[in-house]
């Protein structure tokens, strides 16, 4: 009997070693998907940060047109033609986007 008894201590230490590596796999895996998950909460924290700065800078920004009180004169096409001498070519001095772009020396809308 006592020979028995050995054998299944043997066998029940055998399993008990058996299932370590098993646990400890198991161990590691819960380990590095809890450290993904902290990664992932850390990147979404930073990203709502982000759009949070964003957010209060467009909102300045926009609270800046709003209250803007600086006043832009309007000019009319007669006085544009006045300054540039009806759109001379030799005061281009390049071409934008919306058309040629001329240098005045005199501006009499400003004054």
């Amino acid at each position: 009997m006592e020979v028995g008894r050995s054998f299944e201590e043997a066998r029940s230490a055998e399993e008990t070693l058996m299932s370590v590596p098993k646990m400890e796999n198991a161990k590691c895996r819960a380990t590095m998907e809890a450290s993904e998950k902290g990664q992932m909460m850390t990147e979404l924290e930073g990203n709502k940060q982000k759009c949070k700065k964003e957010g209060n800078h467009t909102r300045k920004t926009v609270n800046a047109f709003v209250h803007n009180d600086v006043m832009y004169k309007r000019y009319y096409i007669k006085e544009i033609e006045e300054v540039t001498n009806r759109f001379t070519s030799n005061i281009k001095v390049g071409q934008g986007g919306y058309g040629p772009v001329t240098h005045t020396l005199s501006h009499p809308c400003c004054h």
